[in-house]
């Protein structure tokens, strides 16, 4: 007897990480991928992932996610998570808008209730009452109001968010990285751009991407697999027929030595106060090799205030404290080093303090008991996963970011052999070669300068951002 009537078996795979099994299955009416984790963790969980593509800085996947979870047909209630929130035994109940997916997880320990919330969630991603009644539109992401002022939950949250200059900094560094793709936009929402959507886009806009085949489904945990695979299909799945197409990421042509000035506007400007980004792409998201490689390298190197990258840089004293960043979930994953507590001065001498520390680590070799440490601490980390994130949460965030990028869901939560390879590669100079390739090109770099407001300022009408220098 077929194990999976109504999809098609892609493969089945032992994974010691997840201490289980995993398949990887289509649908075969609707075209969902589903992937399922099949272990002993009584904490089970379920997670849908849609791919959601920014074209702009309204917002749009921000404002769809608050209000898929504000009431559906099965489910007409004003807020069916505040509700579930108050009786049901879930261990995480959530939804999160990143820079190129939409993710639905929970997780519970409790058979019946996640029978129930699967169907909650189904519904409410699938059958939102916000594309017929466009009051939720409204409350959720923008409306004005008879004296002419703008209000909307997501409105109200993007005005407090970016007002801090870090999420300035981010957002500008993100536009100079990528001008021509969905990761240059303000996937959350410039309140500057959100009351530019209207209902009938946003509504296209859902339709286009809240498809079945623009989505990763995944089932975690110790629980009869085929019993809600057939809920699935019954009740969901096998009503959405494909369409003919799928939304698709673009590749951004790199930006190498893009520089950006902007300005931080502030009633009281201290000349101590700039700040200075610097960012380089780290290469394709799916050479998962060298993005694990980036991220023991960056930790080795720059972990600590006496890491050797770090601790040289500071030892120019050019600012206050160096953060670093890197994200390997998306396309094209970045790392970046942000000064802070810079003068204008100083700020511009950042970049070339970084490449004269990167050379003078490279004369001398990584020391290879750093690596070993970052290393030795990453395998534990992806072993034992710690944060608050429930284990099933995580593999449905991973499997959809997996999917998204290279069609496996399975991707991300192989991580044994690649700890491996890089045990074997740590002798023969491969941290050092990839420390090289990632400093060669000249960084984007963006410089945040705090600045009186216009009203207070000589020259008014001064620009608003400027570009430093470019060698494009």
């Amino acid at each position: 007897m077929e194990r999976f009537p109504g999809y098609t078996l892609v493969r089945t795979e032992d994974c010691p990480e997840q201490h289980g099994t995993l398949t990887v299955l289509t649908h075969d009416v609707s075209g969902a991928t589903v992937l399922l984790v099949e272990n002993e963790d009584t904490n089970k969980a379920f997670g849908i992932g849609f791919g959601t593509f920014p074209s702009d800085d309204t917002g749009v996947f921000h404002i769809l996610e608050h209000s898929v979870l504000a009431g559906s047909e099965k489910y007409p209630v004003t807020s069916p998570f505040l509700q579930l929130l108050k009786s049901s035994m879930a261990s995480f109940l959530n939804a999160m808008t990143f820079p190129d997916k939409t993710v639905y997880p929970f997780a519970t320990p409790n058979e019946t209730d996640f029978k129930n919330l699967m169907d909650v969630y189904l519904n409410a991603v699938f059958c939102p009452l916000a594309m017929v009644d466009k009051s939720v539109f409204e409350q959720e992401g923008w409306h004005r109001s008879a004296d002419g002022t703008v209000s909307g939950v997501v409105y109200n949250e993007m005005q407090g968010a970016l007002a801090a200059p870090d999420a300035q900094l981010e957002n500008a560094l993100e536009r100079a990285m990528f001008p021509d793709t969905a990761y240059g936009f303000v996937s959350g929402g410039d309140p500057a751009s959100i009351p530019a959507l209207t209902y009938e886009k946003y509504k296209r806009v859902y339709h286009r991407h809240y498809s079945a085949d623009n989505c990763c489904i995944t089932l975690y945990g110790k629980m009869d697999m085929a019993e809600k695979l057939e809920l699935l299909d019954r009740d969901y799945l096998s009503k959405m027929p494909k369409g003919t197409s799928r939304p698709q990421l673009t590749v951004q042509h790199e930006q190498a030595g893009a520089c950006v000035e902007l300005p931080y506007y502030t009633e009281n400007p201290e000349p101590d106060e700039v700040q200075c980004a610097l960012a380089w792409y780290t290469g394709a998201f799916a050479d998962r090799e060298r993005q694990l490689g980036v991220e023991i390298l960056l930790d080795a190197l720059l972990g600590t205030n006496n890491s050797p990258l770090k601790a040289a840089l500071l030892a120019e004293k050019l600012g206050a404290d160096i953060d670093i960043g890197f994200d390997d979930s998306t396309l094209q994953p970045v790392l970046e080093l942000v000064l802070r507590g810079a003068t204008e001065e100083s700020a511009r001498k950042f970049a070339a303090a970084v490449r004269k520390a990167v050379d003078g680590i490279l004369a001398e070799g990584i020391p290879q008991e750093l690596l070993l440490a970052s290393l030795n601490a990453a395998e534990f980390a992806s072993l034992e996963r710690p944060g608050t994130l429930p284990d099933g949460v995580l593999d449905a965030i991973n499997a959809s970011t997996g999917w998204l990028h290279t069609g496996d869901p399975a991707l991300l939560l192989h991580t044994d052999r690649l700890f491996a390879s890089l045990r074997e590669k740590m002798a023969d100079g491969w941290f050092d070669e990839l420390l090289r390739e990632l400093f060669a090109p000249a960084p984007v770099q963006v410089v945040q300068v705090p600045t009186l407001p216009k009203k207070r300022r000589a020259n008014p009408s001064a620009p608003t951002a400027s570009l430093c220098w470019s060698t494009r």
